[in-house]
């Protein structure tokens, strides 16, 4: 399970005392010990105290460094604690967290990851949360209405509580996951209508509860839209970040290809594919008719693939073969660039180069991930 995956940082402490250390309760600790998660990552180490203190955080590290982990973990352990605040609408899902992300495919992952939390608090010391669920999944009605966990992008949730699906008084701890894109890529108006809505002037919620946030990204170009969303003063943030942040992890090596001409590219990138020996890679594309042209030149020359882009009819199936590892080639947009998680990815090809650092950062960061080579 690529999401308990223990990873090689913090070798010398094989105990999970690291999460304790850092002040998630031992029962959570004992629970995720169990699971085979027992080393913390760098950022979990930095961000986690904090979280647990109240703080507001922004957590700054590169990909796969286990950024979901470092805010779920310390969030959800507070949200199963006892004596929370706030009572729920019969019929309505009254969330006491949120995490905004940037799309769907990401969004499934992290309620994955979030449900995975949610278990490890629940040890019969403490109540489990209510789970956690993806914005859209209300036709699983009980189970949606009883989510204490929801993670939604921006104009979903909007939509959602303007239907009155979701109420959002009780909401007491917010997560903006890719923050930097979030922030300032279009999603900037529906991330700060959300934001209004979870806390009044005097920072708390309907309830008279303080309301915690937390900023995670991978790449930063500029503070500024993060001090702009966060409605405290800058004074409230704790900023943490890791050593390789804004870089590639060292695991990584890069290699690049002269190619003339798209004979060449097509050559280049069969060339590629043969250089793995399990002949799986996650190929980016510049955009939809690419990637379809893509998939199809390596069908036809006997490399099973499939295309990944915003105008794939169903990418739900495409997704799930190629991180199940049923399909091994995925021709895809930057769609598929940010935030997922695919276990044992060692190759990762550039089709068509990235259009900015960032994006290519982020390409890179789907392999290589959590103490691995790619």
């Amino acid at each position: 399970d690529p999401a308990v995956k223990p990873d090689a940082a913090d070798a010398s402490d094989p105990s999970g005392s690291a999460f304790t250390r850092a002040g998630l309760p031992a029962h959570m600790v004992n629970a995720m010990r169990a699971a085979g998660l027992k080393r913390t990552t760098e950022i979990q180490r930095l961000a986690i105290p904090h979280l647990v203190a109240g703080e507001d955080v922004v957590i700054l590290a590169e990909t796969g460094s286990g950024k979901t982990f470092a805010y779920a973990l310390p969030m959800i352990a507070a949200v199963g604690a006892p004596g929370r605040g706030g009572t729920k609408v019969q019929g309505r899902c009254c969330p006491s967290m949120i995490v905004l992300v940037p799309n769907v495919e990401l969004g499934r992952q992290v309620a994955y990851m979030a449900e995975l939390a949610a278990e490890w608090v629940d040890t019969g010391e403490y109540p489990r949360p209510a789970g956690s669920k993806l914005a859209g999944d209300q036709e699983v009605i009980p189970e949606f209405r009883r989510a204490e966990v929801l993670v939604a992008t921006p104009a979903r949730l909007l939509a959602m509580m303007r239907d009155g699906w979701v109420l959002p008084g009780r909401i007491a701890h917010v997560v903006v996951d890719e923050a930097d894109e979030m922030l300032s890529r279009g999603f900037e108006r529906e991330v700060a209508a959300v934001l209004e809505t979870c806390y009044q002037d005097d920072g708390v919620n309907k309830f008279g509860g303080t309301v915690q946030f937390c900023f995670a990204a991978a790449t930063m170009a500029e503070e500024g839209p993060i001090l702009s969303a966060f409605r405290r003063g800058p004074d409230g943030l704790r900023w943490v970040s890791t050593a390789h942040f804004g870089g590639l992890h060292p695991q990584l090596k890069q290699r690049v290809r002269e190619v003339h001409g798209v004979e060449d590219r097509r050559a280049a990138l069969l060339r590629a594919l043969a250089e793995d020996k399990t002949h799986r890679a996650l190929i980016f594309c510049a955009s939809p008719e690419e990637a379809d042209a893509c998939a199809e030149h390596c069908n036809a020359s006997g490399y099973v693939a499939m295309s990944f882009h915003g105008k794939t009819a169903d990418r739900g199936v495409a997704l799930d073969e190629f991180f199940n590892g049923d399909l091994p080639v995925l021709a895809c947009t930057d769609l598929a660039a940010r935030g997922i998680d695919f276990p044992d990815l060692h190759h990762v090809v550039h089709y068509t180069p990235a259009a900015d650092a960032a994006t290519h950062l982020h390409r890179c960061g789907r392999t290589a991930r959590v103490g691995q080579s790619g």
